[in-house]
């Protein structure tokens, strides 16, 4: 496939193939900058398979989110005009609710030690900020096993570690926000975000 530019100064001429990487060794990332194109909807591209990793969790108010996002992405897939497949994971706490929601979805999950990000004194605050490093190298390895082309996060403490391990191998992150005010989770994963979707200006 070829995308390029109407404009007057016309954008380089990129094609997504197996002898890409052969002919144009400068653009090793060429299969990520498409797959971030695929899940951006910011142009048309051809892939065979785009593997996405969600996460987010702690409440409803960030599972249910990443759900209807898996969804909308499965029905796309669906279609028989799709030219990309779609594989996923979930990346979650072990002790939240979204395991549960998640399986029940027929999607596959894998949870991480997190820690809970608190605004007030709390005990458990010592405890919980050393869950967090211990949270970031499970994800370091399930987002290293699983090779995304994109992390999708939806907020809460528990998308924090996957996020940041994201970061770290320099994979495209993007943070979805649901409500008015930006969470405390997100805030800080949003340091690490290539792309934030909003629901509210």
């Amino acid at each position: 496939a070829k995308i390029s530019s109407s404009t007057a100064r016309p954008a380089p001429v990129i094609e997504a193939g197996p002898a890409v990487a052969e002919r144009w060794p400068e653009r090793r990332n060429l299969k990520k900058y498409a797959c971030l194109q695929a899940c951006f909807f910011i142009g048309p591209t051809i892939m065979r398979t785009l593997k996405i990793l969600v996460t987010g969790g702690g409440s409803s108010g960030h599972i249910s989110p990443a759900l209807a996002i898996i969804q909308t992405l499965r029905s796309i897939a669906g279609q028989p005009d799709c030219d990309w497949g779609l594989k996923l994971l979930y990346v979650g706490g072990l002790q939240g609710l979204e395991q549960k929601l998640v399986e029940a979805a027929n999607v596959p999950f894998v949870g991480v030690e997190t820690g809970k990000l608190r605004r007030y004194f709390s005990r458990k605050n010592f405890s919980d900020a050393l869950r967090v490093p211990v949270g970031v190298k499970q994800s370091l390895e399930e987002v290293r096993r699983f090779g995304p082309d994109v992390v999708v996060a939806t907020g809460g403490y528990v998308a924090v570690p996957p996020v940041i391990a994201a970061r770290m191998l320099r994979i495209p992150v993007l943070i979805h926000e649901q409500t008015v005010q930006i969470g405390l989770a997100n805030r800080i994963a949003a340091r690490c975000a290539t792309r934030i979707a909003l629901s509210w200006e």
